[in-house]
């Protein structure tokens, strides 16, 4: 199974990311920014790739700043 990582540009936008796409039912782990990617804030979403255009519309509608990145 592939995952997507979303990048945020703050901490307080990755939280209300995972808070908005847990309550959504869309599965989804905080992790540590990966070393390969240098932008964001230093936490991260891991989600499934079955899941990540679910994820990337709600965080879109929802106002929430994100950018999805294949891993």
């Amino acid at each position: 199974m592939n995952n997507v990582i979303a990048v945020f540009e703050s901490t307080h936008a990755a939280i209300e990311g995972e808070r908005a796409c847990l309550a959504a039912g869309i599965k989804c782990q905080a992790i540590p920014l990966p070393r390969e990617i240098s932008a964001g804030c230093g936490i991260a979403l891991e989600i499934p790739d079955s899941e990540a255009a679910a994820a990337e519309a709600l965080l879109h509608k929802t106002g929430i700043a994100a950018s999805i990145r294949r891993r």
